[in-house]
């Protein structure tokens, strides 16, 4: 299916329409990465994140990225919430292949 202009949905607009009475910490590029809403937080997956980041970057590029750049970062008091959803510690990976590891 093709995605068009048509069917785009801006987050950051959503949300500000589903919650008039809150405010978000909303990091642009990784809406597919959004799992929910605590509070006036936003939850997304830490997996999410690293795919969207490793579709320009290798995997093992966008793991570092990710864990320097965002994981560790503070934007007040509104900071996200990332869920480590994280079973790379199960799987191998060359170059943006995974493969599960046997125990």
């Amino acid at each position: 299916m093709e995605n068009n202009e048509d069917d785009y949905i801006d987050i950051g607009e959503l949300l500000e329409e589903l919650y008039p009475d809150k405010s978000f910490y909303y990091i642009e590029d990784f809406d597919d990465a959004i799992i929910g809403i605590v509070g006036n937080k936003i939850v997304y997956s830490k997996l999410g994140i690293i795919d969207i980041l490793s579709d320009d970057m290798k995997i093992e590029d966008a793991i570092k990225y990710y864990e320097e750049n965002i994981e560790n970062g503070y934007y007040g008091e509104k900071t996200p919430i990332f869920v480590n959803d994280d079973i790379l510690n199960f799987l191998d990976y060359d170059d943006n292949l995974l493969t599960i590891s046997p125990n």
